[in-house]
């Protein structure tokens, strides 16, 4: 008997330290904050403006970070040396992505931004490599005009709505690439849809916004009555497929109409054998084009806008650029950004003061790994701090202030003498295998170069006082993707033979965009004819 208790006292003794160390940083982990008993740092895990966590963790502990977050190691890399050893040159073994059970509800695993580094995920990203390539950028830069056409005269016609007009443009342009149909308003149906289900997709993966069922993975086995997020996941799944099946089938049907318009999803139908993908497979591809272009795009120029209107003085450089090599007498096209060096910075700079994505989509790595004196867990989560590396101190001059000229001094617009070993000026598009594929795509070029052409972007004055209304440039919009917030602007043509080119512009463009408007609902139709 006396045995007995001694071993169930020694049996009591081991499981208390046991549970006490759950939650505890290994010896080896990279250093962070301090730990609490069970549940390590769950706490200290923010549900707003994570990226800014990221930095201050990067400024006290330096450029790679760990968290602990129950049984799991949380890893934070935040320079770009620590981006190339971790997740460049260890890129077998840090391409996969965090279990993410509400990916799997909702899209079985087919959302290829979240999907496991399968042969799945393989096949759907050699299609997108395929038909990403320069050449085929080049053939869908007439939509891109032609989308930003509109756009100008949008806001020629409507200033005051420029955050949903430069919205509608981003979802317009590369609906019309991937699915072959585009979206003439804000109000379109397809916008309004694939918004409000981007809103609940966002609020399911955002970190700290639903239980961490990936973490604690008994949750996932909670009956659905005391786990209402399973409801939830459900309908959003059947919406999702209603969305994507259905445009897929409607590109189905030009084609046996042989109206073709040349999308991505045309393509990819004609050549799925090759690929090795399902219908299914196919029809996520484009969502997750669609996903991933949009959103940024929008939030691209949103702060691109915010920051010329809180900037006037680069505002009146880029004008004095594009008036000194494209003239009053013409529009400009994309062939004139290669003269346009102010222009391209202003470009570089809006992804660096304002990354769109700011800790990108995280790495998980599948081997432990070793990074000089530190150990990185098999199965660690991986954060890259893109905003972070963006706004390091010891890189960057005032990196909270907007400065397109620091493009101009120096190739990655860092402070002369900083170390840029292997710095890139494409970071915010990610890294390793999993960088992302759009990058040709999702260049800005045209419709900056239009709009900073085309009009004045300043601060609305307060009608009483005369004065600017008060606008932060640093106060940045919350979610996963950010951008400058929305502000009181003042936008207007910059002059009447600008406004007159606009308009004419747009006219021409009309008879090119008709090609994808085969589909239009009635109220979009109507709205065409009459804008």
């Amino acid at each position: 008997m006396l045995f007995v208790n001694a071993l169930i006292f020694l049996g009591s003794v081991w499981a208390a330290r046991w549970l006490w160390n759950v939650g505890s940083r290994e010896p080896g982990l990279p250093p962070g904050p301090p730990t609490k008993p069970l549940i390590g740092n769950v706490l200290d895990f923010p549900t707003r403006a994570i990226y800014k966590r990221f930095a201050e963790w990067a400024s006290i502990y330096g450029d790679i970070v760990s968290l602990k977050i129950g049984f799991s190691s949380v890893i934070i890399i935040s320079s770009p040396e620590m981006v190339r050893q971790l997740l460049d040159k260890r890129s077998i073994t840090t391409a996969n992505r965090p279990p993410l059970h509400f990916n799997e509800l909702v899209t079985d695993d087919h959302n290829v931004g979240f999907a496991p580094f399968g042969t799945r995920y393989k096949n759907m990203r050699r299609a997108l490599l395929t038909l990403l390539s320069r050449e085929a950028c080049i053939e869908h830069l007439p939509i891109k005009q032609a989308e930003a056409s509109q756009l100008m005269y949008d806001l020629l016609k409507q200033p005051e709505a420029y955050f949903t007009h430069v919205e509608r443009f981003s979802v317009s342009t590369i609906f019309s690439i991937v699915f072959g149909v585009r979206c003439p308003r804000h109000e379109s149906p397809l916008v309004q849809t694939f918004f409000r289900l981007e809103e609940e997709w966002e609020d399911r993966i955002a970190p700290g916004h639903q239980p961490p069922v990936d973490m604690i993975s008994f949750l996932r086995y909670v009956p659905e009555r005391w786990a209402p997020w399973k409801a939830i996941c459900r309908d959003l799944r059947a919406r999702q497929q209603d969305l994507w099946i259905g445009l897929m089938q409607s590109c189905e049907n030009r084609m046996q109409r042989e109206a073709h318009n040349g999308s991505f999803i045309e393509h990819l139908l004609q050549e799925q054998e090759k690929y090795g993908l399902t219908r299914k497979e196919v029809a996520f591809l484009g969502s997750g084009l669609i996903q991933g272009g949009s959103i940024t795009t929008t939030a691209f120029l949103r702060t691109m806008i915010c920051c010329l209107a809180t900037h006037t003085d680069v505002q009146a450089r880029a004008h004095d650029e594009i008036d000194r090599i494209i003239g009053s007498g013409r529009m400009p096209t994309i062939e004139d950004v290669q003269h346009l060096p102010y222009l391209q910075a202003i470009i570089k700079e809006v992804h660096r003061f304002c990354p769109s994505v700011p800790y990108a989509l995280p790495h998980y790595s599948t081997a432990e790994e070793t990074i000089g004196a530190y150990t990185i867990p098999k199965n660690s989560t991986i954060f890259m701090n893109i905003y972070g590396i963006y706004h390091d101190e010891d890189a960057y001059t005032q990196p909270n202030v907007f400065m397109p000229e620091r493009f101009l001094k120096t190739e990655f617009g860092t402070t002369p003498g900083a170390d840029n070993t292997s710095r890139r000026n494409d970071m915010h598009f990610g890294a390793g295998r999993r960088i992302c594929p759009g990058m040709l795509l999702g260049n800005n070029s045209t419709a900056t170069l239009y709009l900073i052409w085309g009009f004045d972007f300043k601060v609305a004055k307060d009608p009483q006082t005369g004065l600017e209304k008060p606008t932060d440039p640093n106060e940045f919009t919350e979610g996963f993707v950010i951008s400058c917030a929305k502000f009181p602007a003042d936008i207007r043509p910059r002059s009447e033979v600008h406004s007159s080119m606009i308009r004419a512009q747009y006219s021409s463009s009309r008879a090119f965009l008709r090609h994808f408007e085969q589909e239009l609902p009635s109220e979009d139709q109507a709205f065409v004819d009459t804008w």
